[in-house]
């Protein structure tokens, strides 16, 4: 799935499984493990009443830059077996284009670096 977000915006990202027994849902970022961190993540874990074997996890980015764009991924894993929940988040950044107004080669230059590195990063 991709999702695409405002720089120095949040991002909410939810992962639910239908297991029994109760799987353990864990974030990854570029498969690095992802733990709650006050200052950057946050991850709650529920069970949906209202479905039963339902166990949801969200994890919220918060003031996301160009840092966190990437490939964000949710293990849901119990002794039956797994499942992948797979997010590509982009991050939309108006500092791209804010210097293409100032005078001077050398900012242009910087925008079309930053561009083309932005580029790559989200082709992977």
């Amino acid at each position: 799935m991709k999702i695409a977000v405002d720089e120095h915006q949040s991002a909410q990202l939810t992962c639910s499984a239908r297991a029994e027994p109760p799987p353990s849902l864990t974030w990854y970022r570029n498969n690095y493990t992802l733990y709650t961190d006050v200052t950057k993540y946050l991850i709650t874990e529920s069970d949906d009443v209202t479905a039963r074997f339902r166990h949801v996890s969200v994890l919220n980015v918060t003031s996301v830059g160009l840092d966190e764009l990437g490939l964000y991924t949710c293990t849901a894993r119990n002794v039956l077996g797994s499942n992948v929940t797979r997010f590509n988040v982009t991050v939309r950044s108006k500092q791209l284009y804010c210097c293409l107004s100032v005078p001077g080669m050398m900012c242009v230059c910087v925008c079309v670096f930053v561009c083309v590195c932005v580029y790559m990063l989200v082709r992977r």
